[in-house]
């Protein structure tokens, strides 16, 4: 947080993605926009960019993951495994806690 009358800087990097959408992501420094930009342009590049804000919940993902399973025939103890890991484990609910990353 800024204090009252500190001037701060933020970097802003602008982007399209693979889908041609215009995207943005902010940082607190010109270094982490520098990396950052390297790992994403490339991930633009081979169709594979997935925004933080469109990225899936850990929770959704592991549903997703186990009903696919299940409608592809894996094995019983594998979707039976996760069930019982999804179960034992505490996921936040939080949108924010991103499958992607």
């Amino acid at each position: 947080m800024a204090r009252h009358g500190v001037k701060q800087t933020v970097w802003q990097f602008d982007h399209r993605d693979q889908n041609g959408k215009q995207r943005y992501k902010t940082f607190p420094t010109r270094k982490a926009v520098e990396a950052w930009s390297v790992t994403a342009l490339h991930e633009v590049k081979q169709g594979m960019h997935t925004p933080a804000c469109a990225s899936i919940t850990v929770s959704v993902g592991m549903e997703l993951w186990i009903s696919d399973g299940e409608a592809n025939g894996l094995e019983f103890s594998t979707t039976s495994s996760a069930k019982s890991i999804r179960n034992c484990t505490s996921i936040p609910s939080s949108a924010a806690t991103s499958w992607h990353h």
